[in-house]
Parts: structure tokens; C-alpha cells; sequence
């Protein structure tokens, strides 16, 4: 197995996570991440039982399986993070036209609705929703 393969593929877990495609070398193909992890554990089990070690390391993977790894935790911490920040600046919105109102009702109604047409404005009712 050439060094740059096994590189990418190191690079490919460590930025994708559990989710990513490894290179099985037994094989020589990509598989998904946690059918490589099952060889693996299926060709270290007898080893480890032998060092009494099965059930911690079993057990140990079996937790990173079904909660991901660092890079799976990241992506995940980083998603909420823009939902979040997409729902308190709608959120933001909604309280200064809200503001707005109370201190100068017509002037909001010139921002939800077109002044040419009269229809609402598509982004302040897509805003609504949230």
C-alpha cells in the first residue's frame, strides 16, 4: 500500500468522521468507516480476549460507533451553531419591526410590503415562519 493513500485515507477520518469511505488494504477498496472498524475489531478479538482486553475495547468502539468520533461531534457542534445563529438574527428581526411598529406603525409597512405592488415582501415572509 502506497504511503499516500494511507494518508488521504487518515486525512478522509480525520475530517469526515465515522461517515467517511477508509481504505480496507486487505481488500484494496474503500468501505465505509464502520464496516472497517468491525474487520478490525473481528481480526484484533481473539488477541485481546487472550489479554483479557475484548470487553473494554469492544465496548469502547461500540460507543464511538454509535456517538462518533471527534470530527462527527465538530461538524455536529458547528451545524448547530449556524442554526442558531440563523434563528436569533430572524429572531432579531422580528423584535425591531416589532419595535418599529410600536413606535412608528406605518413605516413597518413599507418594509413587509412592496412599494410598487403592494405584495408582501418574499424574505420578510419567509422571516415570518421562523
Amino acid at each position: 500500500m502506497c504511503p499516500e493513500l494511507l494518508r488521504a485515507s487518515k486525512w478522509s477520518a480525520a475530517r469526515y468522521g465515522l461517515e467517511a469511505e477508509l481504505i480496507d488494504v486487505a481488500d484494496k477498496r474503500a468501505i465505509p468507516a464502520h464496516e472497517l472498524v468491525e474487520k478490525l475489531l473481528a481480526t484484533l478479538r481473539p488477541a485481546l480476549e487472550s489479554y483479557g482486553d475484548w470487553d473494554e475495547i469492544n465496548s469502547l468502539a461500540r460507543d464511538t460507533l454509535a456517538r462518533g468520533n471527534g470530527a462527527t461531534r465538530q461538524r455536529a457542534a458547528y451545524a448547530r451553531r449556524d442554526q442558531l445563529k440563523m434563528l436569533l438574527t430572524c429572531k432579531l428581526q422580528r423584535r425591531r419591526r416589532a419595535l418599529s411598529d410600536r413606535l412608528d406603525p406605518n413605516a413597518s409597512r413599507a418594509a413587509k410590503h412592496d412599494v410598487h405592488t403592494g405584495l408582501e415582501n418574499p424574505r420578510v415572509a419567509m422571516e415570518n415562519v421562523w
